[in-house]
């Protein structure tokens, strides 16, 4: 029996290890045959595949197997059986893609990604917004930037953009690739000579999806490249989303000129989710990989909720599938005390109290901070946030008076008054520091 969902959950995880470009190619098209048992079986389409995966990829896959689902079982991989009476044309069409000197890297978008399966919450709705208004054209905005960590959802959005438009617009020509696969693609172009079918390859195009664009910083000649297809495509009213871990004027090494045009459209950021964002996300994903959902009550899934420390939907996801997998292995129910036994690296240590000093840690983590930065004179506008809010949230926490406040920073005691009041007056209109409060209440619900 397949187990789709456990695969699709591995190849998330070897995304830490293996390019885009090779998991589409090569590990996509396996599947889990048989989990239960030693050894865990493996469906190839054809016979190359199964060799090239062996021969590449098996040390890997099994790692990645017992590390992340505590499975030490040998693996075996078969030929699927629908596919060996056509086992010699695949073969052959897959070689001839090996050799070939043509270097298309554009990738696949991901079905399963839509906008009825993506949760909105406060942390996202923004990007969310922006994506279903570029799809109803309510807006132009062209670029289309989306930022924010890692695993909140932002290739989600991009694919969903993505296949909505080619439901839409059956005839619109869409390129979806990586800033990786796009330096990947430049290079073998220029080493092959390919370069006047690479530019026509991207500028022959609609709809221009790019993920993870930070990839192509310090790339002298692909950056220059990539500028020369933006600037084409833009000139020519082509629409162009891009995503990427941090805003425009924070990727290091970027040419000022991608910065420019990075800028230049809309940008819209997608931020940690808040504990009811985190019910919300299992709870549909368990719905839509049919996870038998009577094993996971409302009590486990607010535990999970609340306790798992990553703030990535990806992990999040990844720590709901390891339980059901386990558990339907051992045939045992889903409790929380099942939970706190297969999840000891994915849950938080509860062995603090809350106090000013745990406040400060948790604000300064948020920003990608020191505590010593909140601390300092530093005035610069995201450490004068930061200071302000963790302020404000030690005066709403812990009842301290400004005197004691100002204290904690060194400062006079109006600084503290100035920023708890600043803060409670932007909260009456600035929806999007509303969430970065409530995310980090939520974090404190956690510290006893």
């Amino acid at each position: 029996m397949k187990d789709n969902s456990t695969w699709l959950n591995i190849l998330e995880i070897l995304k830490n290890e293996l390019t885009e470009a090779e998991i589409n190619q090569w590990l996509s098209p396996l599947n889990i045959k048989t989990l239960n048992g030693n050894p865990i079986i493996l469906t190839a389409p054809n016979k190359f595949f199964k060799t090239w995966v062996e021969d590449n990829y098996l040390t890997l896959i099994k790692k990645t197997f017992k590390e992340n689902l505590g499975l030490k079982s040998d693996i075996d991989i078969i030929i699927s059986i629908e596919n060996k009476d056509d086992q010699t044309i695949r073969t052959v069409s897959v070689e001839r893609n090996v050799t070939t000197t043509d270097t298309t890297f554009d990738l696949p978008l991901n079905k399963r990604f839509t906008f009825d399966n993506f949760v909105v919450g406060t942390s996202n709705r923004y990007a969310h917004a922006a994506c279903s208004s570029l799809i109803s054209g309510k807006t132009t905005a062209n670029p289309l930037y989306i930022y924010g960590d890692v695993g909140l959802g932002k290739t989600h959005l991009m694919h969903a953009v993505g296949n909505e438009f080619k439901e839409r617009f059956p005839k619109y020509r869409i390129l979806y690739t990586t800033g990786e696969s796009f330096v990947n693609d430049f290079v073998t172009s220029m080493r092959l000579s390919k370069l006047d079918s690479f530019k026509q390859r991207y500028l022959n195009i609609d709809l221009f999806l790019c993920d993870d664009v930070q990839f192509i910083a310090g790339k002298s000649r692909t950056m220059e490249e990539f500028f020369f297809t933006f600037s084409q495509l833009y000139a020519t009213q082509k629409q162009i989303v891009l995503t990427s871990n941090t805003s425009p004027n924070n990727i290091k090494e970027l040419d000022p000129r991608l910065s420019s045009r990075f800028t230049s459209g809309l940008m819209v950021d997608v931020s940690t989710p808040s504990v009811e964002e985190k019910e919300a996300i299992i709870k549909k994903y368990i719905e839509i990989e049919d996870l038998t959902t009577q094993r996971f009550s409302d009590d486990i899934i607010r535990y999970l909720a609340n306790n798992l420390k990553s703030d990535s939907t990806r992990e999040i996801l990844g720590a709901t599938l390891r339980i059901f997998t386990l558990a339907s292995i051992d045939n045992e129910d889903i409790t929380i005390q099942f939970a706190e036994k297969h999840l000891k690296d994915f849950l938080m240590k509860r062995d603090k109290t809350l106090s000013p000093d745990s406040i400060l840690e948790l604000t300064a983590k948020y920003y990608q901070l020191k505590v010593s930065d909140l601390k300092s004179k530093n005035r610069s506008k995201t450490i004068a946030l930061a200071r302000s809010i963790a302020m404000y949230l030690i005066r709403e926490k812990m009842s301290l008076s400004y005197t004691e406040i100002s204290s904690i920073f060194s400062r006079d005691h109006s600084t503290a008054l100035h920023a708890v009041n600043k803060i409670t007056d932007e909260l009456l209109t600035n929806h999007e520091l509303e969430g970065t409060i409530n995310v980090l209440l939520d974090k404190m619900k956690l510290i006893h």
